[in-house]
C-alpha cells in the first residue's frame, strides 16, 4: 500500500472509486452514527501463495444483512455483492499486507432536520493496514467493569450497532482509567457477558468454556472459529453456558477473541492472578491455529473460511 496515509481506492454505493470522491457534505452525516451497522473484517497476507485471505468473508456479510434488517435501514446494494467487489478493492489497493477492512450501512440526510424524513442509504467498504497480533507472547489485566453490557430490552446486542458500542467504549475508558488493559462486561443478571469488542472464554479443569448466546453476547464469528477449532482440532470438551463472575478467577487460562483482537491472553482479572499469569497452554495453542486458519494454512477450512484475493500481476512482493 506504499507510504499513502489512506488507501487509493474504496468501494462507495456500488463501485470503487477514488478516496477522494467518495464525499458527502457535513451536514448530511449528523444522524448516521446513531443509525450505522458495520461489518470488522481481517485480511491475511500469506508470503508463500503471494495471496490475501479474507477471512469468512461471507460470514461477516450475512450478519450485515442481519444487522440491517433488525435496525430497519434500506438497503439498495446488497451486502453479499461485496463477496466479489472486497477482493476487488484489495487488488486494486495493492494490498500485500495484513489489514482491516471496514463496511458500514448507514444513512446520510438531504436536508438538515431532528428526524429527517428523506435518508439516502449508503454502503462503504475500506481497507487499512492491521498487523495481526497473534505472535505476541503478552497478557493483558483485565477488570469487570461497572457498566452493564447492554440486552435485548435495551439495544440488541446481536447487531453490529455503532451506537451499541458506545456501551464498550465506556468500559474500556474505565479500565484504563484503573491502570487496568481491558475490561470485562457482565449482563443484566450479573453474569459474565463479553468484553469490549470482543468475547471471552475461560478454561477449566480442561474445558473450554465461554458464556452462551442468551448471555447477551454478540453473535461472534471468531468466537465460533475458536470454538470450532478446539472441537475439532485440539479435540477439547466445549460448553456454552452461563458463566458467573468468580469463575473467571478460579480458571486456568483466560482469552479474548474477536477479529479486531484476534486471540488476546488474560493474565488477571481484577488482580486475581490466572494460572501462572502467562499464557496458558491451551490458548497458545489455539492462537497458533487461528493464525494457521486465517492465512489459509489450514486446509480443511480454507474453501469455507478463507476467500483469495491473490496480488496483481507483476507486483512485487513485500
Amino acid at each position: 500500500m506504499g507510504t499513502r496515509a489512506v488507501p487509493r481506492y474504496l468501494w462507495f454505493n456500488g463501485q470503487i472509486v477514488p478516496w477522494e470522491s467518495a464525499t458527502l457534505h457535513a451536514t448530511a452525516t449528523i444522524w448516521s452514527g446513531m443509525h450505522s451497522v458495520f461489518e470488522g473484517i481481517r485480511a491475511y497476507w500469506n508470503a508463500e501463495a503471494e495471496t490475501m485471505y479474507v477471512f469468512r468473508l461471507k460470514d461477516h456479510l450475512r450478519r450485515l444483512e442481519q444487522s440491517i434488517k433488525l435496525v430497519r435501514q434500506p438497503m439498495p446494494y446488497a451486502p453479499m455483492s461485496l463477496l466479489d467487489e472486497i477482493p476487488e478493492l484489495l487488488r486494486a489497493n495493492d494490498v500485500r499486507e495484513d489489514c482491516y477492512i471496514r463496511v458500514v450501512a448507514f444513512p446520510s440526510e438531504r436536508r438538515m432536520a431532528s428526524f429527517a424524513d428523506e435518508e439516502v442509504p449508503n454502503l462503504l467498504a475500506d481497507t487499512a493496514p492491521y498487523p495481526s497480533r497473534l505472535r505476541e507472547d503478552r497478557c493483558r489485566a483485565a477488570m469487570v467493569s461497572s457498566f452493564v453490557r447492554i440486552n435485548e430490552g435495551t439495544m440488541p446486542p446481536r447487531v453490529k450497532s455503532m451506537a451499541n458500542y458506545r456501551n464498550a467504549d465506556l468500559a474500556i475508558k474505565e479500565a484504563q482509567n484503573g491502570g487496568y488493559d481491558s475490561a470485562i462486561m457482565l449482563n443484566r443478571l450479573g453474569e459474565v457477558a463479553e468484553g469490549p469488542w470482543s468475547c471471552i472464554f475461560l478454561i477449566r479443569d480442561g474445558v473450554l468454556i465461554t458464556p452462551d448466546l442468551n448471555s447477551d453476547i454478540l453473535e461472534s464469528i471468531t468466537r465460533d472459529t475458536v470454538l470450532r477449532l478446539a472441537r475439532d482440532e485440539l479435540m477439547l470438551p466445549t460448553v456454552e453456558r452461563r458463566v458467573s463472575r468468580t469463575e473467571l478467577y478460579l480458571a486456568d487460562e483466560v482469552f479474548f477473541c474477536g477479529t479486531a483482537a484476534e486471540i488476546q491472553p488474560i493474565g488477571s482479572v481484577d488482580r486475581y492472578q490466572i494460572g501462572d499469569g502467562a499464557v496458558g497452554p491451551i490458548t497458545r495453542r489455539l492462537m497458533h491455529l487461528y493464525e494457521e486458519a486465517v492465512r489459509g494454512r489450514l486446509k480443511r477450512y480454507l474453501e469455507d473460511w478463507c476467500t483469495s484475493a491473490p496480488v496483481p500481476a507483476g507486483a512485487t512482493t513485500i
